[in-house]
């Protein structure tokens, strides 16, 4: 028998005996202190705490006492409070009976005596009182008022009970202790002194005999209000237990399948704990399996996910692929994983496909399916579902709420309410048909049903979940809206605002008056706030972005410094073009919100669209010293950043290493497939290719780019083959149709390659991924009035493109359109100043204009915005050279090469160098190179010649020469160089 221990209290109480469980749920609960005195029950010495080396030790240890078992611990330790109070007044009695002194024996001394126990009792039961809260669960509207303090709702009803019946108690203490009194006044003071001394011995006996009766006595037992407890969840991964335990494995799945059937939320947090302990026993085939995987995907909308939630749920569907096609409850979990994580055309294409294969499908299945379906626009095909639906025998509350749905959407609320109605009666303390039902409440402004309903989920306790709870409270402050109460109004809409994704709280108070409900005007306006930013997210998908301006400044106008809405109005400047305001903005959000995710990764993502490198390095270098360094955005923009300046292998390793944090972003997967397509890892490219599909089916992007790898492993045949069958389930997508078009073209298949060239031509919507294929069609062909046509009309709706506002601005000097080239190039000026390539190229207008001073100007100051890349070096070092600054130029050539080391231009530089300091072998190493890299390049077939010439190489320098009169046949070096090859073959 483990050891028990006593406690003697500072005001010489003793309670006991308890065991270390005991002591330590009385410690925390500040009952008793570790400062008291402990003795080992029933005869130890009496000494310190640290005395007792086993209480410590247990007292250190983070072991969770469980709720119930604690709440009767709690009860204990009150009920030897009182009993050390009968002790008390024994001991009080026992000394007014053994002291001899004369005021001791006066009534007047021992009524004196008893009124200061009195008094002590009452006033420890008032302190306890006085520490007390309210408890919102059981409040009703009328008394709202009383929930002010934050935690007001969590109050303990259990103690709360128990300082009630010790008030109640001490009350009859008082009465029997002035009955008492009055016998000792009325007592015959002409009596002798004996026999007064032995009636005074028998009325103390009296008194303390009565009073042991009063106290000992137990009362009619009361019942104990239930208070919410929130229960919170926590994912975890099943660990195969390696002793398998098949009987003991079934038995534990049978429970939790009937824990499953109660269809509340704590049942399926309980239930989910019995599948987990059913698989751990049995990892084999065990039918557990599939209802975790749909518990835990259930249980999404109740967690406030973090990024770590969310990977636990998706490592378990991945581990169990496998069943995905022939298990209704894996594929069910897979389609509405996706859901939950807002990719509805992912779920659908999940779940259709289990559909299409034959595969029988349950009630809960179609539910699902129909959400999925209203949530992508699939509505004719919701509405199928839901036909064959509702005509089946439903019992799942779930089931009933998603025929709700439905039924709001299709504007039948007749319909809709009498499905919530059906749900209640077979389940009438459903909270989750009870929050529709409020809300229908809302919708009928029937505010008296509203408030009863609200009550019933109060008095349900939310199911025992923090998200109902939340819910709750957004519906009791509309509720509070309408009864006038704005104060009450405000603080539950703070409540609900609490949860990280209540959307729903955010829509409805947009639409709210601020001036009549001043109270709420700060939550009214942010709330109005972030309904714009989700407006303007919504517009720039729809490619609308003057209304995506105008919701981005109507954001910005209501709150300046709120991070979302600067950061919306930044995404439609940088899709005008605005790059240079955008960073600013960003910069200076990030200045005022330097631990901020959003307002870091923005910048960062941004500094890197605009080719500003040095700043990205900088900020990464800052970011990577916070705890932003574990957010899987950290390793993925930096793999973006690498990607673009052509650092294959440091991309690939953070695109990696974004994908161990987070391994549902499909774009991460994408350019990890692009870097083994480039080192030409084709298998491993369409491992990537396909994961990035798997996570977002509907990007055609990642399907054509597949192709790619087709065209390189089997022809063009099978690449046209394979997109010919994404066309069945994307019609008319410019991207595949364009790509399938130059695959025509590239195989010599003019007549098809124009049919479905006529076929983009004439697509009713016009996108960028249209103009796109135009442009690049139209540059193979060199119809070059066509590309600058194709590319004006992109930039029309797409004023932001900078890189295609470049390529014709350069297209323009090749065919000596100066002034117009020179036009698109302010134009970026006046957006990014130093976006890569834009000074560079008005540095070469001014050379081809002859304003060389200009032209230098220009391309020292590319060099100075873009140092990281090599083309401004070797603009510059080009200049330098042919001012005979030769030290300057070979700098700038060696920088180029440094940067890119297979600069075909920074090769043939530095060999032009060598060849003006007579350095000629390092100056043939140069050309070898750069002629190993372009071999069609005529100018280097020419430069290399006539270093083969200075050197005496007469049969190498004819060689390049006759390559270099093939490749210019109307050169104007061409009598010359035939000349030399006469005389020397």
């Amino acid at each position: 028998m483990s050891k028990m221990y006593r406690v003697r209290l500072k005001n010489g109480k003793i309670l006991g005996p308890l065991d270390l469980q005991e002591i330590k749920v009385a410690i925390i609960s500040k009952k008793i202190f570790e400062n008291n005195d402990y003795q080992i029950y029933p005869n130890g010495t009496w000494a310190n705490i640290n005395t007792f080396s086993e209480i410590v030790e247990y007292l250190k240890q983070e072991n969770q006492i469980e709720e119930h078992k604690e709440k009767t611990i709690l009860l204990k330790i009150e009920s030897l409070f009182n009993v050390s109070e009968i002790n008390e007044v024994e001991a009080k009695t026992e000394k007014i009976e053994s002291d001899q002194t004369v005021g001791e024996n006066d009534p007047t001394a021992l009524k004196q005596e008893i009124n200061e126990l009195k008094s002590e009792s009452v006033t420890r039961a008032d302190t306890q009182l006085d520490e007390s809260e309210v408890d919102p669960d059981s409040t009703q509207f009328i008394n709202i008022k009383n929930l002010t303090q934050e935690n007001a709702e969590l109050v303990n009803d259990v103690d709360e009970v128990l300082k009630e019946e010790k008030i109640a108690q001490l009350k009859k203490k008082q009465k029997q202790i002035e009955e008492i009194n009055e016998v000792l006044v009325e007592d015959n003071e002409d009596e002798d002194v004996a026999k007064k001394s032995k009636r005074k011995k028998l009325v103390i006996f009296l008194v303390a005999v009565l009073l042991a009766f009063v106290l000992l006595t137990p009362d009619k037992p009361k019942d104990v209000k239930k208070q919410f407890t929130a229960i919170k969840f926590t994912y975890s991964f099943p660990i195969e237990n390696p002793k398998i335990n098949i009987q003991e494995s079934e038995k534990i799945f049978k429970q939790g399948l009937e824990i499953l059937s109660l269809k509340t939320y704590e049942s399926l947090v309980n239930a989910s704990k019995y599948f987990l302990k059913s698989i751990e026993q049995n990892y084999k085939d065990n039918p557990a399996l599939p209802k975790l995987i749909l518990s835990y995907v259930d249980l999404m909308p109740f967690v406030n996910n973090s990024q770590v939630q969310t990977n636990v749920v998706f490592q378990l569907i991945q581990v169990f692929y496998q069943k995905y096609y022939s298990d209704v409850d894996v594929n069910n979990a897979h389609g509405m994983f996706y859901y939950n994580i807002n990719k509805s055309e992912t779920a659908y294409k999940i779940m259709k496909s289990y559909l299409e294969r034959g595969n029988s499908p349950s009630l809960r299945y179609f539910a699902d399916l129909i959400r999925i379906c209203l949530k992508s626009g699939k509505f004719a095909e919701a509405t199928e579902l839901y036909g064959k639906l509702k005509s089946q025998k439903i019992v799942d509350p779930y089931i009933f709420s998603v025929l709700y749905e439905y039924e709001m959407l299709n504007n039948n609320s007749t319909e809709a309410i009498n499905w919530i109605k059906q749900g209640l009666e077979i389940m009438p303390t459903s909270v989750m048909l009870m929050l529709k039902k409020a809300e229908f409440d809302i919708y009928s402004e029937d505010y008296v049903s509203l408030e009863i309903t609200l009550k019933l989920i109060s008095d349900n306790l939310f199911e025992s979940s923090e998200y109902y709870q939340i819910k709750y409270f957004e519906l009791m402050g509309v509720l509070a809206l309408v009864s006038g109460k704005n104060s009450e109004a405000q603080m539950f809409f703070e409540k609900a605002s609490s949860w990280e994704r209540n959307e729903s709280l955010y829509m409805r108070l947009a639409g709210m008056d601020e001036k009549k409900i001043p109270e709420a005007a700060g939550i009214i306006l942010k709330a109005r706030a972030l309904k714009f930013v989700h407006d303007v997210h919504q517009n720039l998908n729809s490619d609308n972005l003057n209304l995506a301006l105008l919701n981005a400044t109507n954001a910005i106008d209501i709150d300046s410094k709120l991070p979302e809405a600067v950061i919306a109005l930044c995404l439609v400047e940088k899709r005008m073009g605005f790059y240079e305001k955008a960073i600013n903005r960003l910069e200076i959000l990030r200045e005022n919100n330097p631990l901020d995710a959003e307002s870091n990764f923005t910048l960062l993502a941004t500094y890197i669209e605009a080719y500003k490198f040095s700043d990205a390095i900088k900020l990464f270098n800052i970011v990577g010293a916070s705890s932003l360094r574990e957010d899987y955005r950290f390793f993925s923009l930096n793999g973006l950043m690498n990607f673009k300046m052509n650092k294959l292998l440091e991309s690939a390793q953070a695109f990696q290493g974004a994908l161990e944090k987070n391994p549902l972003n499909d774009k991460d997967f994408y350019y990890l497939a692009e870097i083994y397509f480039k080192r030409k890892m084709f298998n491993n490219s369409k491992s990537a290719y396909t994961k990035a599909m798997e996570l977002n089916p509907s990007e055609t992007l990642y399907r054509v780019s597949y192709s790619r790898i087709l065209y390189e492993e089997s022809g063009a045949d099978v690449a046209i083959g394979y997109l010919r069958d994404q066309m069945n389930d994307f019609k008319n997508d410019p991207l595949i149709l364009g790509e399938i078009a130059i695959l025509y073209y590239q195989t010599g298949q003019v007549a098809y390659f124009e049919d479905v060239f006529d076929q983009i031509k004439q697509l009713p919507k016009k996108n960028s991924r249209m103009y796109e294929f135009l442009i690049k069609h139209s540059s193979l062909n060199e119809k070059f009035d066509d590309v600058i046509k194709f590319t004006n009309e992109l930039l029309a709706i797409e004023p932001g493109d900078i890189q295609a506002r470049m390529s014709l601005a350069e297209l323009l000097i090749e065919l000596k359109k100066f002034d117009e080239s020179l036009e698109h190039l302010f134009y970026i000026r006046d957006r990014l100043s130093t976006y890569p390539k834009l000074l560079y190229n008005i540095s070469r207008l001014n050379l081809l204009a002859g304003k060389k001073e200009q032209a230098l100007d220009y391309a020292k100051q590319e060099v100075a915005a873009n140092p990281g890349l090599e083309d401004g070096h070797i603009l510059l070092g080009n200049i330098l050279k042919d001012q005979n600054d030769l030290l300057s130029a070979e700098n700038h050539f060696r920088e180029s090469l440094r940067i890119n080391p297979n600069s075909v231009e920074g090769l043939s530089g530095m060999a032009f160098v060598s060849v003006k300091r007579n350095n000629l072998d390092a100056a043939l190493d140069m050309y070898q190179k750069a002629v190993t890299l372009a071999p069609n390049n005529p100018m280097l077939r020419k430069s290399i010649a006539d270093v083969y010439r200075l050197t005496g190489q007469s049969a190498l320098a004819i060689d390049n020469y006759k390559v270099y009169l093939d490749l210019m046949p109307d050169s104007s070096f061409k009598t010359e160089i035939d000349t030399y090859i006469r005389n020397f073959e």
